[in-house]
């Protein structure tokens, strides 16, 4: 039987950051950074691990801001925290990913997704 496992968490999306050029190298917006090491935190506790297998995503970003953002920049913090929480081993185990960003009123913003085990 494939697992399937089915989350929510209730932090406003925020979408990646592109690496930003300084004196000293490469470097990321701190919010940003920030934000992605409490969403693996909690996503190493809550989530079950999908190693060694292909996976299907399917997650809705619930964003209370009007802010533009590009929707694969969305799917890729997720991306990013389930591999930092060593939820699945590497991105390239998404086999089918399906994302969409809604606006929703302040408070009920968040990220509803699923993650399927495939084979």
């Amino acid at each position: 039987m494939a697992l399937n496992f089915t989350a929510f968490y209730p932090e406003e999306p925020k979408p990646a950051t592109r690496p930003r050029l300084g004196r000293y190298g490469a470097f990321n917006d701190p919010s940003y950074s920030q934000y992605l090491k409490a969403y693996s935190e909690w996503l190493s506790v809550t989530c079950p691990v999908f190693k060694n297998c292909g996976v299907k995503i399917e997650a809705i970003f619930n964003r209370s801001t009007k802010r533009r953002c590009d929707v694969d920049n969305l799917a890729k913090t997720l991306l990013d925290a389930l591999v930092k929480a060593g939820v699945i081993a590497d991105d390239s185990a998404v086999w089918h990913l399906d994302a969409q960003k809604k606006f929703t009123p302040k408070g009920e913003q968040g990220t509803w997704f699923r993650i399927t085990e495939l084979f």
